[in-house]
């Protein structure tokens, strides 16, 4: 249950981060407003940003069920969007759990592949 929590906490950060870098590609424009309030205008391209994203998921959605049943929803496009975009989201957890997995294989053959290197070298040297 802890792993799962961590690896919630850590793909979280860095979705966060990943919308952060993004965000803060136009920050010399936010400089430029004299506004001062730099967190609400990172903030607003976060939130417009998932809004966007959640818009296209859902109207991707509904046209997929309307070619399918012929029934026009074009009332459940921003909630069939944020559903997808959780989905998503999590998807994209389960990715990182399952790849953290592959990684630490990757890292220990890796480590074995040294530990081999090594006993060969020093097979080589005290044979000579």
């Amino acid at each position: 249950m802890n792993s799962k929590r961590r690896t919630l906490t850590c793909g979280f950060i860095g979705f966060l981060t990943i919308f952060l870098i993004v965000c803060s590609l136009q920050l010399p424009a936010h400089a430029q407003d004299g506004v001062g309030n730099l967190t609400s205008g990172i903030l607003d391209k976060v939130l417009t940003y998932l809004n966007t994203i959640a818009e296209a998921i859902g109207r991707f959605l509904v046209y997929i069920i309307n070619m399918i049943t012929g029934v026009k929803l074009t009332q459940l496009v921003m909630p069939l969007g944020y559903l997808g975009e959780i989905t998503l989201m999590l998807m994209a957890i389960g990715i990182l759990e399952g790849a953290k997995k592959v990684l630490w294989l990757l890292v220990w053959a890796g480590w074995g592949l040294i530990a081999v290197r090594v006993v060969i070298e020093v097979m080589e040297a005290s044979s000579v």
